[in-house]
């Protein structure tokens, strides 16, 4: 550590260090309840070897007890560090700044106590969400008949985790949750079995669970294993909702790839804060904001000051909504620790939006990234988390010896649904899943504030290179279409204009960043910062009346 004072150390709980620790966060009351835990069962870990975190939170250092797990959020901001699970250790740096320090250093690592242990393993679900989970009544409550199969599958997932503990597996109290909630909202049993089903195959490497199903219940009918729907029923499914317009599907798994040096990781940052702020993505909508998660493998030791610089350039937004994950290998191939990143992510909000991990190396370590079976068992792993947080989940990747080209297996691109490309401050669309239009190429600058850079989309002006020529070009040609429309229908949407002209968003896009450049455009916002209600200025009409 004195060799390399500047880097985080982590350790890794559990069998592997012989150490569990208690991990009591300041957000969700975590030290109340703590206290009312300690002082019910007589319990005082002062003694044991303790660190205060880097953002005020403390870790109680206990030897290992075998069959205690990780649990998030065992308690209202308490969690248990056991295998499978890190901290930071002293003198690490927090993202928020905050140095890791011991309380009492020298101190012995105790065993955990008694009622502790037995607390821990009979906990079969988060604490937070305990009396949530149990309410079976209101899984369905208020989601609309076209989402309510997803609805049930990703709680159907979320159950079956939480009562993994159980001795049958958490078949039983899935199925009785599962089978209350279709009941009560007038839900097809027989599908609602059938979404128990995949969530017991899909969630599980082997396939004990499933075959214990089929003992204790009996086989499922054809339909039911296979989910069959008919031909009318997937006509009538809802159309796919996005967490980016044009770029991202809520749901999606996507992957932005480029040499190292072409800010990748920036790029993602100013994706992820435009959607926990609900404002434009490089000029594309977000309907709807929620939150987004960074989650690190490299390059965290400037993530605050990456953070500092897009909030100083984006004066009106916040940094509310986003989390991150800083300098944590998880392994994206192990089934145990995708439980466990799931669980984090579920204890913090049920409204995910985007989750990042950067980079796709970092992990999958006990993987082969050159091999199309370990990419499948990754791409299995996101999917699921992206089907239990409904947020689409992306992997930053590099670019090998073929600089147009993403390192590894070619089933990377064949199984995602969105595959993008960083060069050269230009974003490229090289895949797009499901028939949906590639977004054009997004051109980018860097800009410098408080100590670091962020990005933002570059200017008609400065996307061509060449100001005067191509506006006055551009101007002279769609520009005055889309003014003359304006000026004879204004305060009109931006879809009725581009149905009227039958133009596509790019080339809708060009037209109006360059009359806006020069003055002759302007539009109101509604209350999420979506355009509406576009017209001419006084410089328009007057430029127009010249034309």
């Amino acid at each position: 550590m004195t060799a390399y004072p500047e880097t985080n150390w982590g350790l890794a709980c559990g069998a592997a260090s012989g150490v569990l620790v208690i991990d009591i966060d300041t957000k969700h009351d975590g030290f109340a309840s703590w206290q009312s835990f300690a002082d019910e069962h007589g319990i005082d870990l002062r003694a044991t070897l303790t660190a205060t975190s880097g953002g005020g939170g403390r870790h109680y250092f206990l030897t290992y007890t075998e069959g205690v797990r990780s649990r998030s959020a065992w308690l209202p901001g308490v969690d248990v560090r056991s295998d499978g699970g890190y901290v930071v250790l002293p003198p690490g740096r927090h993202v928020s700044g905050g140095r890791y320090r011991w309380d009492n250093l020298g101190a012995e690592v105790l065993e955990a106590p008694v009622s502790v242990v037995e607390s821990i393993r009979s906990s079969s679900t988060t604490g937070s969400d305990r009396d949530a989970l149990r309410d079976s009544a209101s899984i369905l409550d208020g989601i609309p008949e076209g989402q309510r199969d997803d609805t049930l599958f990703r709680w159907a997932c979320r159950l079956r985790r939480q009562h993994a503990s159980d001795a049958d597996g958490g078949l039983a109290v899935v199925r009785a949750l599962i089978l209350e909630a279709a009941r009560r909202s007038g839900f097809p049993e027989r599908d609602a079995l059938a979404k128990v089903a995949q969530a017991f195959k899909q969630d599980h490497s082997e396939d004990e669970a499933l075959g214990a199903w089929v003992e204790q219940y009996g086989a499922l009918p054809p339909r039911s294993r296979l989910n069959l729907v008919t031909a009318s029923e997937m006509r009538n499914q809802p159309v796919p909702e996005f967490v980016i317009d044009g770029v991202l599907p809520k749901g999606s798994l996507f992957q932005v790839f480029g040499q190292t040096g072409q800010f990748k990781s920036f790029v993602l940052l100013d994706m992820a804060l435009s959607v926990t702020n609900g404002i434009p993505w490089m000029d594309h909508g977000v309907a709807h904001r929620g939150s987004a998660a960074l989650i690190l493998g490299e390059g965290g030791f400037d993530a605050g000051m990456r953070l500092n610089a897009w909030l100083a350039g984006n004066p009106n937004a916040t940094e509310d909504g986003l989390l991150y994950s800083v300098e944590q290998q998880l392994d994206l191939m192990s089934h145990d620790d995708v439980d466990a990143i799931i669980d984090d992510l579920l204890a913090q909000t049920d409204d995910w939006r985007l989750i990042v991990f950067d980079t796709q190396a970092d992990h999958m370590p006990s993987g082969d990234e050159d091999k199309s079976k370990d990419f499948t068992v990754v791409k299995r792993s996101i999917q699921r988390i992206a089907h239990e947080t409904g947020a689409a989940v992306g992997l930053v990747h590099h670019t090998g010896w073929d600089k147009s080209r993403e390192r590894g297996s070619s089933r990377q691109r064949q199984a995602l649904d969105v595959v993008m490309q960083v060069e050269n401050q230009v974003i490229k669309n090289i895949k797009m899943k499901g028939g949906a239009p590639p977004f054009a190429d997004i051109s980018f600058v860097m800009e410098q504030a408080a100590g670091s850079v962020y990005v933002r989309k570059a200017t008609l002006a400065e996307n061509l290179g060449k100001a005067v020529d191509s506006l006055e070009a551009i101007l002279n040609s769609d520009g005055v279409e889309v003014a003359r429309f304006l000026r004879d229908y204004p305060d009109t949407s931006v879809n009725a204009l581009k149905v009227e002209l039958k133009w596509g968003h790019d080339r809708w896009l060009t037209a109006k960043n360059a009359l806006r450049l020069e003055g002759y455009l302007t539009n109101d916002e509604d209350a999420r910062g979506r355009e509406k209600n576009f017209r001419l200025t006084d410089a328009g009409r007057e430029w127009l009346a010249k034309m």
